[in-house]
């Protein structure tokens, strides 16, 4: 296949940046105050741009942090870090902030991912007006923009097709430069994530084993041996000297239990909540769903999984067209985008909100495999159907326009694409304001590290660490998305620390030992109800030791008033059902009982002589000597 000239490709690489802008747009407009306007994750991937830049300006690894979990600090290896990302923005983080680096990466991931779908229909097809449906398709597929919202690692899927762009033309050419592309992408593509890299792997595997034996058979086995080890060569460059290789064996510490979070088939028809068309008419639909598992009253009808899988009218007929009149020639995509999907129901399967308990779906076993069994979520072979989607509904288009009338052939893509867009948009793009109390800056330069209450409730407390974004002081615990039992199991053992670290939400006897069913409850909202740690005592009113939190080189003290029950339920009683995502921000608030936190607030005011600073967010207490009235 003829190669587009270097100058055609970057004005379509700029005219997918454009689009990108578009479809994320007001975030162009708030750069720098604002980010995409997901849950918890979109903090952490926030803290994750701070953190790789004080490692940059401090000198000391980003995989070991003692900024985290004071004083016994933690091991990153198997964190959730996006390294290219975490690379590629660092101008941006250095000169604009964590904020801008954030949404930089977004815009870019977006944009990379179209062109990128692009440039391996083009490939594929010959033809820039189906490769430019293909890259819409991709670049914009609803899945990838719903985890734009939170989950960077998740929607940088960027370098997915450039690894079978690459894979395709060194089948074709035999060049070893084609082979070095191939692996260079497949070593990026696994540094944006390594979710993405074993998806990745699932497709290419297969693909190298079937050219190898043909090439064995036909006597042409040099050209393909020395490609292999020049991909492998480069890929191992790139990532073995950040790959939680202890994660992929199945390290302790490493591996999340396993959570049955499959999509429900009835979704891949129901457009985004967001669309500025459609949303209205479905903004009820997931209201429902999300009553269905936000943990409020009877048990939950449905796993806990609400992700937009809106697979699109227009794609779906284009691809349906071109499965019945080239199956032959597109079997292998129809294979992948089938398998995809199967894979991303789950297990069980789950129809119309109820799980069908006796239905085991192929993501059963595949959970269990060594490996595998890091992917956790069935959704996230999404980016696998949509590549395939992209590719089938991109040779649907040129059989469509075909099939036409010769004056209204040019017209046929173009409008394709502009009901595309019309189906994907996010019109407006959900943003959230970066904000932070004035009262943090106050103890930026304060000795000591500072004690979050409450602290080692997972997810909730990445807002201490947003707050240490800030204040850039040493915290209690931390979300490090894998639970730290060991370490959870310290903090409960020392006895100053063991009331705050024992906080919960219920009056629920936490003395029971931890089992892979309470590793899966700590991995949900706090709207489920968190559970202690093992050895946690009944009840929080042991009394606080301050001496002793000064021992542990603790000099302050930060209560956050979002995790009061109370705001919870008056968060949800503010806000409506129908918009989605404040409404999934209201249940992640509270978390911690009213009366817990009342007693632990008498307790310092007693020691203490009352809160230091204190405004509707934040009550703080400095522990190095006693505050007087």
């Amino acid at each position: 296949m003829r190669s587009e000239s270097p100058v055609f490709a970057l004005l379509m690489f700029l005219a997918f940046s454009g689009l990108a802008l578009l479809m994320t747009f007001p975030l162009a407009l708030h750069w720098r105050d604002a980010l995409p306007g997901g849950d918890n994750d979109v903090w952490q991937n926030y803290w994750n741009f701070w953190w790789w830049k004080q490692s940059l300006l401090e000198w000391h690894s980003p995989f070991w942090s003692s900024a985290l979990f004071h004083p016994f600090g933690v091991e990153l290896r198997c964190y959730t870090h996006s390294v290219f990302n975490q690379v590629l923005a660092m101008p941006v983080n250095l000169v604009l902030g964590e904020a801008a680096a954030h949404n930089f990466c977004v815009f870019f991931q977006r944009a990379l991912s179209a062109f990128a779908a692009w440039l391996l229909v083009r490939e594929l097809t010959g033809n820039r007006s189906a490769a430019l449906l293909g890259g819409l398709i991709f670049g914009f597929f609803p899945y990838a923009m719903e985890r734009s919202l939170e989950q960077l690692n998740l929607t940088s899927t960027g370098f997915l097709p450039l690894v079978l762009f690459f894979l395709l033309r060194w089948r074709r050419s035999r060049r070893l430069g084609d082979a070095v592309g191939f692996g260079a992408c497949f070593g990026l593509n696994a540094l944006c994530s390594w979710h993405l890299g074993i998806l990745c792997s699932l497709v290419v595997a297969p693909a190298l084993l079937l050219w190898g034996w043909r090439a064995w058979r036909a006597n042409t086995w040099r050209p393909y041996v020395r490609g292999t080890l020049g991909a492998a060569g480069i890929g191992a460059l790139l990532t073995v000297p950040v790959a939680p290789l202890g994660g992929f064996l199945g390290a302790e510490g490493c591996v999340k239990g396993a959570v049955v979070r499959g999509i429900d088939p009835t979704h891949l028809l129901t457009p985004s909540y967001a669309n500025p068309i459609a949303g209205a008419l479905v903004s009820q639909q997931y209201a429902n769903r999300a009553d269905g598992h936000a943990g409020l009253g009877e048990r939950p009808r449905t796993p806990p999984r609400l992700v937009v899988c809106y697979l699109g009218f227009v794609p779906l007929g284009l691809a349906t067209l071109a499965v019945l009149a080239r199956f032959r020639r597109l079997r292998g995509w129809f294979a992948l985008f089938a398998a995809s999907l199967v894979l991303a129901l789950g297990s069980p399967l789950v129809w119309d909100g109820v799980v069908r308990e006796g239905v085991l779906l192929p993501f059963a076993v595949v959970r269990k495999l060594p490996v595998l069994e890091h992917l956790r979520v069935a959704d996230r072979f999404m980016p696998l159907a949509g590549l395939a989607l992209a590719v089938l509904a991109a040779h649907g288009a040129m059989l469509a326009s075909t099939a036409l009338l010769p004056r209204w052939r040019r017209c046929a893509l173009p409008l394709a694409a502009g009901l595309l867009l019309v189906e994907y948009s996010w019109l407006p793009y959900p943003l959230r304001p970066v904000e932070h109390s004035p009262l943090l800056k106050e103890i930026a330069g304060r000795p000591g590290a500072v004690l979050d209450v409450p602290f080692l409730q997972r997810p909730a407390t990445v807002r201490n660490q947003v707050a240490q974004v800030i204040h850039g002081r040493p915290i209690a615990g931390g979300y490090v998305t894998v639970p730290q039992l060991d370490l959870r199991a310290r903090y409960v053992a020392e006895p100053a620390l063991t009331a705050l670290a024992c906080l919960t939400g219920d009056d629920h006897d936490a003395s029971s030992l931890a089992t892979g069913a309470e590793v899966a409850e700590w991995t949900r909202p706090p709207a489920r109800r968190m559970r202690a740690p093992a050895g946690c005592p009944p009840g929080t009113d042991a009394p606080l030791d301050i001496p002793r939190l000064r021992e542990l080189g603790f000099g302050t003290l930060v209560i956050h008033k979002q995790s009061y029950e109370s705001e919870r339920e008056e968060a949800l009683r503010q806000t409506p059902r129908t918009d989605v995502l404040a409404f999934r921000r209201a249940r992640l608030r509270g978390g911690v009982s009213d009366r817990a936190i009342a007693g632990i607030r008498s307790q310092l005011d007693a020691a203490l002589g009352g809160a230091a600073l204190e405004d509707d967010q934040l009550a703080i207490y400095f522990l190095e000597e006693p505050q007087r009235q």
